[in-house]
């Protein structure tokens, strides 16, 4: 199944929540895709893998018979197209800012005529569609923008505008930085957050974001946002891994 698909199945239903792998292990990108996630992302910006590492990852998320997503390192043609080229059926395109940002996004995301993606891809998508058939593949293949930056909701419209651009995905930390904050204090620019997700539903648009934990996530989920990804697996091992030893020791001595 691809992205495109589970949100068609849920259209004016439930949103759907995402795990986030930022380790580039097939035993734990299996173990997060086969937890009940909706859908998984793997992370090549800030995570420890790479492109290289997508033809290994990207089937242990589909074993578990959910959507693979992809945020790739930087808004550049071949990160994109390399990522869809290994299967991902959705990317997440970091720190669009512009129109500009957009059309380029888009367009490494789909063959032509709409876009300039370049042919080769190296496995089909999840559905199964044939490596054969570029316009099944635009058909089906999703391209979101990481809206991180002031000047990124302020151009949001246009963002969402361009085609081939199916949403927008809220990067609250790096959005907090923008405006003078500190990472993580999403407090501080609530109301961006909030106008990026009306926006998108005026759009008919997609509108995503990363959350720091599940009460948060499941907050955004309430608010009407389509996608929320909860944490990473690196942050779940270590939280799952000091609440064991809380258990056994004691708070005091596991801070300490």
């Amino acid at each position: 199944m691809t992205l495109r698909e589970l949100l068609a199945a849920r259209r004016g239903g439930q949103g759907a929540v995402g795990g986030w792998c930022r380790v580039p292990s097939a035993v734990t990108v299996g173990v997060i895709a086969s937890a009940g996630f909706d859908w998984v992302c793997i992370d090549l910006q800030h995570g420890a893998g790479g492109p290289h590492d997508l033809a290994a990852l990207l089937p242990a998320i589909e074993n578990a018979r959910v959507p693979s997503v992809v945020r790739v390192g930087w808004n550049e043609p071949h990160g994109i197209m390399r990522a869809l080229d290994a299967g991902a059926s959705a990317v997440i395109v970091p720190m669009v800012n512009s129109r500009d940002d957009a059309i380029r996004a888009a367009r490494a995301a789909h063959y032509a005529p709409s876009g300039m993606r370049s042919w080769g891809p190296l496995r089909p998508l999840p559905s199964g569609t044939p490596a054969s058939s570029p316009s099944a593949a635009n058909e089906l293949v999703m391209c979101l923008a990481m809206i991180e930056t002031a000047e990124a909701v302020e151009a949001l419209d246009d963002i969402l505008a361009v085609e081939g651009i199916d949403g927008a995905y809220v990067g609250p930390s790096d959005l907090a930085v923008s405006c003078g904050s500190v990472p993580h204090d999403s407090a501080s620019v609530e109301h961006l957050i909030e106008e990026v997700r009306a926006r998108c539903d005026a759009a008919g648009a997609v509108a995503g974001i990363h959350c720091p934990d599940a009460a948060v996530a499941r907050a955004r989920l309430g608010a009407g946002f389509h996608l929320v990804a909860v944490a990473n697996d690196t942050q779940l091992l270590r939280g799952a891994a000091a609440a064991a030893l809380e258990h056994i020791h004691g708070a005091e001595r596991v801070r300490s």
